[in-house]
């Protein structure tokens, strides 16, 4: 009972919390393209960067008398934390700037890998261009060597033969 409640609470919070743009995440599934892996952490970072501009910024308040008095202790809380709340925004700011940065980062590696992958099958097609091309080239070699072969044999015999009458 008392874990249900906790979760209802969790997703409450998840859910006032996330930003009306970001949808919530499905698991990948094994057939989604790696390109649409990024799509996750563009979102993340719009969320980041759309909360960054809120930090210490008073929330809307309701016309209602409860609206009026939650303002005034925002407010009076906002004056007391007025050392605090640039530290709160700076460290968002410098999360933010990396996890841009990781995201690029992860871009250019994704594309990379792309294009090695792309080479590498490249060249595996003509590995087996240059191995089908080799086993041609036995067959040609090996058929006249035989019948070579079996002609010296036939002149070996005929040799024989004629040593034989003469």
């Amino acid at each position: 009972m008392a874990e249900e409640i906790l979760q209802q609470i969790r997703d409450e919070i998840e859910r006032a919390y996330r930003p009306p743009d970001v949808p919530k995440q499905k698991p990948a599934e094994a057939g989604d393209s790696p390109a649409l892996g990024f799509t996750p952490l563009r979102l993340a970072l719009g969320a980041l960067n759309a909360s960054y501009a809120s930090v210490g910024q008073p929330p809307p308040e309701p016309p209602t008398f409860r609206g009026r008095v939650g303002a005034q202790l925002v407010k009076l809380v906002r004056r007391m934390l007025f050392w605090y709340t640039p530290q709160i925004v700076y460290f968002q700011y410098s999360a933010l700037r990396v996890l841009e940065e990781q995201g690029k980062i992860l871009e250019r590696s994704e594309s990379r890998i792309r294009r090695l992958e792309a080479e590498l099958a490249e060249q595996r097609a003509q590995n087996q261009d240059l191995r089908r091309a080799w086993e041609d080239f036995e067959r040609t070699m090996a058929a006249p060597a035989s019948s070579f072969q079996a002609g010296e044999r036939g002149d070996a015999d005929a040799r024989a033969a004629k040593s034989r009458e003469g």
